[in-house]
């Protein structure tokens, strides 16, 4: 298990993460994208067939702005 705050966000390889937990507010798409692509390298970089991205929302919406994970809640759904 690897945890980190704001050290593993870019940079850095973990191609064997079987799972991200994102429980920081990241408002950037940018960098949200470079935090889940640590387990997103899939079976041709040597990476898992699969991850779990989990991503952890707590009453940070009092602060106004809109968390990064929810641009890409489209790709969440059931795989078909």
């Amino acid at each position: 298990m690897i945890t980190n705050y704001n050290v593993l966000s870019q940079g850095f390889d973990a191609p064997a993460t079987r799972a991200v937990v994102v429980a920081r507010p990241t408002y950037s798409p940018n960098i949200y994208q470079q935090m889940i692509g640590r387990g997103l390298r899939g079976p041709k970089n040597g990476g898992e067939e699969t991850c779990l991205i989990l991503n952890v929302r707590d009453n940070i919406t009092n602060y106004g702005e809109k968390l990064a994970f929810t641009e890409f809640e489209y790709l969440w759904g059931e795989q078909k």
